[in-house]
């Protein structure tokens, strides 16, 4: 089907700190806005945001569905049952059919598996090939790891950047605020300086070091496994890496529109 005759679908994209709203027709993103991710916000409110935020773009009263997923509990329903009310239609929460997104789950257990991840296993897989490495850098650092097989095999998950600053500076009184920013020089020269490079680089390493550990694993090396970059803070860092990889914004986006083919039309 090409893409102007392809359905347009609405995604939301419950984060930790953010709420993505986007509209998209086939595989394109053809909008997309932000919110922040508050859990004190009651239903009504939501409604209310939701309804302002979309407004002014005509896509989204087009769209023939809704779908949503979410990593953060607490929300879910409430986000749900506002973007119900908004769209004048059931809402397919993708939480509630892990198991039946369209790719295997080959870990501990299945049921247990975040539907972020396993979005971005599914886009990474369909997209990019196996095996591959989705880097998600936002409010966690999140590794989704596709096997050889094409099946999802888990991953790990470390501290975001911002948080990882703001323990910092918690536990340092004296030491400043820094914003993430790439230093020419890995020696730093003044106290500021020296923040930056320690944070910056060593957030770099971190994350190459993994994915190498995780390619070995996998019996694979970094120069044949796809490693695809995501999330907020993801554009601060891809450029220093010594390792083949690409940025992809949308895929967790993409991940859900994938997840939406396979639960309506069995694949």
């Amino acid at each position: 089907m090409s893409s102007a005759l392809a359905p347009i679908i609405s995604l939301i994209d419950i984060g930790n700190s953010n709420i993505v709203v986007a509209v998209a027709r086939g595989d394109r993103i053809l909008k997309r806005f932000r919110l922040p991710t508050e859990p004190k916000w009651t239903g009504d409110f939501y409604e209310i945001t939701l309804r302002s935020l979309i407004a002014g773009a005509s896509e989204f009263a087009a769209s023939s569905a809704v779908v949503l997923a979410s990593t953060v509990p607490a929300l879910t329903d409430r986000v749900a049952d506002a973007a119900g009310r908004v769209f004048g239609r059931d809402v397919l929460v993708l939480n509630r059919h892990r198991c039946a997104l369209g790719i295997e789950i080959d870990i501990d257990a299945p049921k247990d598996a975040g539907v972020d991840r396993l979005v971005n296993a599914l886009a990474a897989k369909a997209y990019y090939g196996a095996p591959a490495i989705v880097v998600d850098i936002g409010t966690g650092t999140t590794f989704d790891v596709v096997g050889q097989s094409g099946a999802y095999v888990g991953g790990a998950i470390a501290a975001g950047p911002a948080l990882s600053l703001e323990s910092l500076h918690r536990v340092a009184a004296q030491l400043p605020k820094i914003e993430i920013v790439r230093p020419e020089r890995v020696i730093g020269r003044s106290t500021l300086g020296a923040m930056q490079s320690g944070f910056y680089w060593a957030y770099v390493g971190m994350i190459q070091f993994m994915c190498g550990k995780i390619a070995a694993e996998l019996g694979s090396d970094l120069s044949s496994t796809h490693v695809i970059v995501s999330g907020g803070y993801a554009a601060a860092f891809r450029d220093s890496f010594d390792m083949r990889c690409q940025l992809d914004q949308d895929i967790t986006l993409r991940g859900m529109l994938l997840a939406h083919r396979q639960l309506t039309s069995g694949g």
